[in-house]
């Protein structure tokens, strides 16, 4: 019962166990039914926290919003509607038409589905002429609707496809390394630096085995005639991710003057440029994590010294308490206390050893990540050609 009625049960037994046999009488009778109550009370209260665990299992941040009359963020529904639309939208030979609301009527292009089968192993026949939806709530109401995000085959598919930045395959005469469906390229609206034309790339690097494993992307951009430029590929990026770029029409016709030849040598130039940045990241990331390591150890320190204090004072009460019993119990009925009062000394005292040996283990674990590693394929996540105009 120490679980839900605590420890003191015990104290009160042994309080009625060293009262002399004509008091105790009464007191353990009324002290029973007590008892009682308290379990009874005990179990309702438990019974409570199930029925709270299985509501739990149900919740619906939908329905929560809807409670509180939060207004619910709709952002991430219109990203994924415009990385769906715009996405096929590239291909001549997909359709895509608005229907009411977040509705679109789709018809998949035969090379996509072609190679989401071939390099993603994800089968997208069933879904070459289908009606998809954007709006959760709607959603629910046309089962027959496909509500695309992420997990539905069409979705995933579209998002591995634009995570792969090339592969290799001979493709009309053109040098073997291509960009991935040949749909990498842009124009954009850049008075700054425009008349710059080239290949821009994004790599990824992430540390590995230490305190903290950040992540970073790191955009380069190479013009045609060689020069890789840091400030360029960081405002191309920004221009990107706020959409300031041509129509597409203007990107059907960037496509057509994409100079291939210039594609190799420009990915090996981003390649060395990027080994050199990550090793310099390295660098830095693993003085970062030394000082965090550092902070945590101490964190790690303060607060066992803390624990394993408190624990030794509640033993070496336990223990005078033990001893105060033993000179004061003289009957056989005063005696039998003192096993289960020997017990709590010995519990005490397995806490402190699992706490030292707790606190040995966390040492551990952060010592071993003092030193980390910084990992990346080598392979940009994504590649495309762009021009900038004013």
């Amino acid at each position: 019962m120490d679980p839900i009625l605590g420890e003191k049960v015990e104290q009160e037994i042994a309080r009625l166990i060293m009262t002399s046999p004509d008091q105790s009488s009464d007191q353990v009778e009324n002290w029973a039914a007590d008892l009682e109550v308290r379990v009874r009370q005990a179990k309702e209260a438990e019974e409570r926290l199930q029925d709270l665990i299985m509501d739990r299992s149900s919740f619906r941040m939908d329905k929560v919003h809807e409670v509180l009359g939060n207004a619910v963020d709709t952002e991430a529904f219109a990203y994924a509607e415009s990385l769906v639309v715009n996405f096929l939208r590239r291909f001549p030979t997909a359709e895509v038409e608005p229907l009411a609301g977040r509705t679109w009527r789709l018809r998949l292009p035969p090379a996509f589905v072609k190679d989401a089968q071939e390099f993603f192993k994800i089968d997208l026949k069933e879904y070459e002429e289908t009606k998809a939806i954007f709006e959760p709530q709607e959603a629910g109401k046309h089962e027959e609707w496909e509500f695309l995000a992420f997990g539905h085959p069409l979705f995933d598919a579209i998002v591995e496809y634009c995570r792969t930045p090339h592969f290799i395959r001979p493709y009309q005469g053109r040098p073997d390394l291509v960009p991935f469906g040949l749909a990498a390229a842009f124009r954009i609206s850049s008075p700054e630096y425009a008349g710059k034309r080239g290949w821009f790339f994004l790599f990824e690097a992430q540390a590995k085995g230490g305190i903290c494993q950040p992540i970073k992307v790191i955009p380069l951009f190479v013009c045609e005639s060689g020069e890789v430029y840091t400030r360029i590929a960081d405002h191309i990026l920004h221009q990107l991710c706020h959409h300031k770029f041509e129509e597409y029409e203007e990107h059907i016709k960037v496509r057509e003057r994409i100079p291939y030849s210039t594609l190799p040598g420009c990915f090996e130039k981003a390649k060395q440029v990027f080994q050199d940045l990550i090793e310099q990241m390295g660098r830095e990331w693993n003085v970062q994590n030394k000082r965090l390591a550092e902070e945590e150890l101490n964190r790690i320190d303060r607060c066992y010294r803390h624990l394993i204090a408190r624990a030794q004072a509640d033993l070496e009460r336990e223990r005078t308490n033990l001893e105060n019993v033993r000179k004061m119990a003289v009957t056989e009925q005063q005696r039998k206390i003192l096993p289960a009062l020997e017990g709590r000394v010995r519990r005490v005292e397995r806490k402190i050893t699992e706490m030292q040996q707790e606190w040995e283990r966390k040492r551990e674990s952060i010592t071993s990540r003092v030193n980390l590693t910084v990992e990346s394929g080598g392979e940009p996540i994504c590649a495309a050609y762009v021009e900038l105009v004013g």
